[in-house]
């Protein structure tokens, strides 16, 4: 059994997946495993940009808007909301960009992680399903799990 997890942080997030029981964790930073969990909307090329590279053009003095702890507002019963640019867009919007990011950043490496048997049918064409509905986003499931107590 494969599963993708992603613990989703207010400051820093991290990634991996369990593969029968076997735990990789997926750099999802440019130095390590871990990356803020932040967005940057840059105002020059109109462009996003999460976690490290969000920091980047924070740091080159991009012009543009820098979004921290968007987490924390999720609990708000109020519709938050902010215009880039001349799009509106809502919290849960802004949110789903980090994700679909760092969803990217998942997939590729599970190429490498999963070791198929080229004698299976079976488990070849599951391994398709698997990667198909992972890069088209269908049926993808973002777990909280506890794989990171292995680690600590």
């Amino acid at each position: 059994m494969i599963t993708a997890s992603l613990d989703f942080g207010t400051t820093n997030s991290v990634a991996g997946v369990n593969i029968d029981g076997t735990i990789e964790m997926i750099p999802l930073g440019k130095k390590g495993l871990e990356t803020k969990t932040v967005l940057f909307y840059s105002f020059e090329d109109k462009n996003f940009y999460v976690g490290d590279e969000a920091v980047e053009e924070l740091e080159l003095d991009t012009l543009g808007r820098y979004l921290v702890s968007l987490k924390s507002f999720l609990g708000s019963k109020e519709q938050i909301e902010t215009t880039l640019g001349t799009t509106t867009y809502l919290l849960e919007d802004l949110i789903s960009i980090i994700i679909r990011r760092f969803k990217a950043k998942e997939v590729q490496p599970l190429f490498l992680l999963l070791k198929i048997s080229t004698e299976n049918c079976l488990e070849r064409r599951s391994l398709f399903i698997l990667m198909s509905s992972l890069v088209l986003g269908m049926g993808w499931l973002f777990m909280l799990v506890r794989f990171l107590s292995n680690y600590l």
